[in-house]
């Protein structure tokens, strides 16, 4: 319970959906927690109210605040995750909002789809991604270098990033070949970027997949599973 209120103290500033039991929920939640930016909404279920603390993460709690739960909230006649659904919803991008210039660009058909994936060049599951990547036709991967499993592999991402060809460098090296030498001439002040940018995105591991309509996919997908996703991007 410490735990959730610590996350509650230190929640971003959100929105919030106006009505007498919300208000009085913000109005408690302001008085355990002295934080001023708590986000609370209904769910579809009676007297049971989310609340958002920001990063995606959700808690639950009734009128009076007699009770916080953390858990996944299953609505039982469709079987569908509802924390789910509203944890995707609150951790979209503004996919036009990423500095794309700082990804390594591959286009694969005629590129029409567009994703970015951060990925740790040292990453065993960002491996297992990329030969899934290799099934995918049409799209265009932008992959940012986010270094964070040790200096190793911030030495290899500088070395990637500093190659003749960023595209090769890094299908070379997550298919198992040569680690690019690092050229200390370069200036590859884009993997500390990436790192602070991951950070602001609140990315907790790698790979992280964020498509064309800002929605992210956290971890690893199979080819056909980002095929779907892809498909249902509006």
């Amino acid at each position: 319970m410490k735990r959730v209120f610590a996350l509650l103290a230190i929640a971003a500033s959100m929105s919030v959906f106006a009505g007498p039991k919300e208000d009085a929920i913000l109005a408690k939640m302001k008085e355990i927690t002295k934080s001023p930016g708590i986000s609370v909404q209904a769910t579809p279920f009676p007297d049971l109210f989310e609340v958002h603390l920001g990063g995606g993460n959700i808690v639950y709690t009734n009128p009076a605040v007699d009770y916080v739960m953390l858990g996944n909230l299953i609505d039982p006649s469709t079987q569908k995750n509802l924390t789910d659904e509203r944890r995707s919803e609150l951790n979209k991008v503004d996919f036009k909002s990423l500095p794309l210039e700082r990804a390594i660009k591959t286009v694969k058909g005629n590129g029409q789809a567009k994703i970015a994936v951060f990925e740790d060049p040292n990453c065993g599951f960002c491996k297992r991604l990329h030969s899934e990547l290799k099934k995918v036709d049409n799209v265009t991967v932008y992959t940012f270098l986010m270094p964070v499993l040790g200096a190793d592999s911030v030495s290899k991402a500088r070395g990637i990033w500093c190659a003749p060809n960023r595209a090769k460098a890094w299908s070379d090296i997550m298919s198992g070949g040569p680690i690019p030498d690092s050229n200390s001439s370069c200036d590859s002040s884009v993997v500390d970027k990436n790192l602070e940018l991951g950070n602001t995105l609140g990315i907790q591991g790698t790979p992280t997949i964020f498509l064309a309509d800002g929605r992210r996919l956290p971890g690893f997908v199979t080819a056909e599973e980002l095929k779907k996703n892809i498909a249902s991007t509006k």
